[in-house]
């Protein structure tokens, strides 16, 4: 009776040990779901602006049709960390109450997918652009050759917004870039400024995505 007894307390206490994990691990990170886009979203340590920014892109995915530019639907939502595009792609919650912004980011990490899935046909362009922009600093600790990835996807960022929005619309928010943005001001203003040749060796190199091109 008393084994008994004990075994059944210590069922108990390992079912609330089980239960109590459950509890960490879905305080800490929402699973995503599935939505008519394709996009699955997770938010990683769950607030109220994760939460924003997963609802605004799937009203923008709802708006907007941008399957043409889903290169990788599997997304994750985190405040306070520096976007990226790989090993997994990460959007933070600054532009949460900025719907346009936070379009232009998501599309720029997707673009970054697109021209490392694209390795030959990029690697050819980063070798004119690194002639037509010689003097490109060193942006992040990865160094100059991830400057220039940056500015092919910021044009195509350009691009893309211009194809959603309109040129004036694309013009204001890529201004507005040039002067909020924290990690690459110099990647926009390059952009600004060196629009045409930048989009000749993209669409050289075919590197425009329909409908792009």
């Amino acid at each position: 009776m008393v084994g008994m007894k004990f075994s059944y307390t210590l069922t108990k206490r390992i079912l609330y040990k089980i239960l109590l994990l459950l509890l960490i691990a879905c305080s800490s990170r929402i699973e995503p779901e599935g939505h008519p886009s394709g996009l699955m979203i997770s938010e990683i340590n769950p607030n109220k602006w994760t939460s924003l920014v997963k609802q605004n892109l799937l009203q923008l995915s709802q708006v907007y049709d941008l399957s043409p530019f889903l290169f990788t639907k599997m997304i994750q939502v985190e405040s306070k960390v520096i976007p990226q595009s790989h090993p997994v792609f990460i959007l933070n919650t600054r532009f949460a109450e900025k719907p346009l912004h936070l379009l232009a980011m998501f599309l720029n990490q997707e673009f970054q997918w697109w021209l490392i899935q694209n390795q030959e046909k990029y690697q050819a362009a980063f070798r004119e652009l690194k002639k037509a922009v010689p003097n490109a600093p060193e942006t992040n600790s990865l160094g100059k050759d991830s400057t220039y990835i940056k500015i092919l996807a910021a044009q195509l960022e350009f691009l893309a917004l211009t194809h959603y929005l309109g040129l004036n619309e694309s013009k204001r928010i890529q201004a507005e870039k040039v002067s909020i943005e924290k990690q690459d001001p110099w990647v926009y203003k390059t952009v600004q400024l060196r629009e045409a040749p930048i989009r000749r060796i993209l669409h050289s190199h075919h590197l425009l995505p329909p409908p792009l091109n």
